[in-house]
């Protein structure tokens, strides 16, 4: 899904980065603080996450619409999301809502952000990954899919998602179609897409 440069720089593969919703709105700055998040990795680096919303948003879906990554005091990543993100939960356990992210690391030094936006009108949200290595942060994964569950296998952490809503006409007990499934597998600093 993406790799690594000759230089240990992540590099992205675009097809599996979706695009956000953003428009030229008035008036969103300065955003307002909502959490922060103290990351460190399996090498020592430390990063923050700053998590904010759009001034007099207030009233606003998503707990944050600003996604901030710092590394020693600069900003090396902002991400805007005009839908929002939630606190992270998985659609079978929604008792960790009170986390605000998904924090992967992995032994090759690479740590994985893991972000969920919100539900608007059945569409699934934006599963978004961040992926932070030597003072870098890219974006490497923004689809929209619920995350049914979390598993883990080995050395393993695997997200099953349905990229789609399950639509009901005549009867609720069989959807009119079927759920599209795929799995984001996190092993050795990599994803894998199935």
């Amino acid at each position: 899904m993406f790799s690594y440069g000759s230089n240990g720089t992540i590099i992205a593969n675009t097809q599996y980065v979706g695009s956000f919703y953003n428009e030229a709105w008035n008036d969103i700055t300065p955003y307002i603080p909502r959490k922060e998040v103290s990351v460190n990795t399996n090498t020592g680096t430390h990063y923050t996450v700053r998590l904010l919303k759009y001034n007099h948003w207030e009233n606003e879906p998503g707990d944050y619409t600003v996604i901030e990554i710092r590394y020693k005091n600069n900003t090396i990543l902002t991400i805007t999301d005009g839908d929002g993100w939630d606190y992270f939960y998985t659609e079978k356990d929604t008792a960790t809502q009170q986390k605000p992210v998904y924090i992967l690391p992995m032994p090759n030094g690479c740590t994985f952000i893991i972000f969920t936006g919100i539900t608007i009108t059945s569409q699934p949200p934006f599963f978004t990954v961040v992926a932070l290595k030597n003072g870098e942060a890219k974006l490497v994964y923004n689809r929209r899919s619920y995350i049914n569950d979390i598993t883990r296998s080995g050395n393993s952490t695997i997200f099953h998602l349905q990229e789609n809503t399950l639509e009901y006409s005549v009867s609720d007990k069989i959807p009119d179609n079927s759920p599209i499934l795929h799995t984001l597998t996190f092993k050795d600093g990599m994803i894998y897409y199935q």
